[in-house]
């Protein structure tokens, strides 16, 4: 193949052929410095900037800054926050519909849907945790635990959630065959 800046002859393996340019640095270094330049102004600054005559139609920023700029507000749409109501700009591909992390957290309180981590503070906002079912004690609800009747932390069903005691709740636990007091 030939060398673009000296014409000179070069063997090139079979895997270059569709890269190979030039025999060495120091020609592809003068190419370089002969090539034609063009002056473009800017479209955010409006300044003018030098570019290689090559890149004359694609480029159009002078710099980083420049573009960066002009990323800002491209695609962008309003949304309204569904917490706070305050208006933000995003991009129409993420589909956020809450401006910030705090938003998405406060909203989570509003909507709350019990699950096996928070079924006993769900009881005890109802008023529902307020003496065992079993024995009637009730010196310290705080002390109060809830049983799932079918042994199913999933089912939170209020016909199979039990209010129990500590002490009660441990003999309907040892009562289980898995721990060998089956009576």
């Amino acid at each position: 193949m030939l060398c673009r800046y000296c014409s000179k002859e070069v063997y090139v393996m079979p895997s270059r052929y569709t890269t190979f340019q030039f025999c060495g640095r120091s020609c592809m270094y003068k190419h370089k410095s002969t090539r034609e330049f063009c002056s473009i102004k800017c479209k955010v600054c409006g300044e003018n900037f030098i570019i290689p005559k090559l890149r004359e139609k694609t480029a159009k920023y002078c710099n980083q800054n420049c573009y960066k700029i002009s990323l800002k507000n491209s695609g962008s749409i309003l949304v309204r926050c569904k917490h706070c109501e305050k208006e933000f700009k995003t991009s129409p591909s993420r589909k956020r519909i809450f401006c910030s992390k705090k938003c998405v957290t406060k909203e989570s309180y509003k909507t709350f849907n019990p699950n096996f981590t928070t079924v006993r503070k769900a009881m005890v906002v109802r008023g529902l945790l307020n003496e065992c079912s079993r024995c009637g004690y009730n010196a310290y609800p705080s002390i109060l635990g809830v049983h799932h009747k079918d042994r199913n932390r999933l089912n939170n069903n209020l016909l199979n959630l039990e209010v129990l005691c500590p002490n009660c709740h441990s003999v309907e636990h040892s009562r289980h065959v898995c721990h060998g007091f089956y009576k």
